[in-house]
């Protein structure tokens, strides 16, 4: 069966975005994550969440080949 193209792309970004999840619900050592926004592109997809109850943004990039970079806070941590 082959899978047109626009699907193959939307499972490709769905993947991506599930990548990034788990990393930063590691790093902020919280599981309440809600995904805030995402932008695929073909080199990776940056997916934008908010933690805890007020939505704390940390940023995450998920690639094709499964891993994930740039795990970091967006926010200003002098005013947390």
């Amino acid at each position: 069966m082959v899978i047109p193209r626009s699907q193959a792309v939307l499972h490709e970004r769905t993947r991506r975005l599930g990548l990034a999840w788990p990393f930063v619900t590691r790093q902020t050592r919280n599981p309440d994550v809600v995904r805030l926004s995402s932008s695929y592109s073909e080199a990776g997809t940056e997916v934008i969440v908010g933690v805890r109850p007020q939505r704390a943004r940390w940023r995450c990039i998920g690639y094709r080949d499964g891993t994930t970079a740039g795990i970091m806070s967006l926010n200003d941590e002098g005013s947390m």
